[in-house]
């Protein structure tokens, strides 16, 4: 079995084709170099490493930069979630996070197993019975977000023999469960540890 958890970070990708692209092989001896020296030159690893943590703190993806995850005073019931989400623009990159999907089902089942996905749920938002409660309207917006990446992630199992465990609708988290909107703490990660345990055994006793 493959497990992932997956979809919370494709949020934040301003552009999600370009990381589905590389750089074909070719006899080009310029482009070589220039693949030679981003794979083995440690200056360049520095160099991603930094970008990266500029880009995580500029999306707010890095451990503790939401104190304010913790209170939940903006509010959205189904029928104006169903509105925003008919409303708001699509999504950029859906179809490549969809053809992502696939070649990870079509890479596990060639190792001779299957996927499972697993949907994802941030931290800065909560369930009050139907009702969507988040820290921020920009908590509601992103989260509306995820729900259409997680749609897809269903409907890409639905299609495959690939398997989903929807967590981001069935597991309720409480105060305490995250460091920020993102990440989870000692605690919430108990929590979906227990939760995944509770799904997934059932499915490895059955292999």
């Amino acid at each position: 079995m493959g497990v992932f958890y997956i979809g919370i970070n494709d949020v934040y990708v301003a552009n999600q084709a370009r990381y589905d692209n590389t750089i074909a092989e070719s006899g080009d001896t310029i482009q070589k170099l220039i693949r030679r020296f981003k794979n083995d030159s440690v200056l360049y690893q520095v160099f991603r490493i930094v970008r990266g943590a500029l880009r995580a703190r500029d999306v707010r993806v890095i451990y503790g930069t939401d104190a304010s995850a913790r209170y939940f005073p903006v509010s959205i019931t189904p029928t104006e979630r169903a509105a925003a989400t008919a409303t708001s623009k699509k999504p950029q990159g859906l179809p490549q996070f969809r053809n992502r999907l696939h070649a990870l089902v079509d890479k596990v089942e060639d190792w001779g197993a299957k996927a499972i996905f697993v949907t994802q749920r941030r931290g800065d938002v909560r369930y009050d019975g139907n009702v969507l409660r988040g820290a921020s309207d920009a908590a509601i917006r992103a989260q509306i977000v995820l729900d259409r990446i997680n749609a897809v992630t269903l409907s890409v199992c639905a299609k495959t023999d690939a398997l989903c465990v929807d967590l981001a609708s069935e597991i309720r988290f409480q105060n305490g469960d995250f460091s920020d909107h993102v990440h989870t703490t000692r605690q919430g990660s108990e929590r979906v540890g227990t939760f995944l345990a509770k799904k997934l055994a059932p499915i490895f006793r059955g292999h």
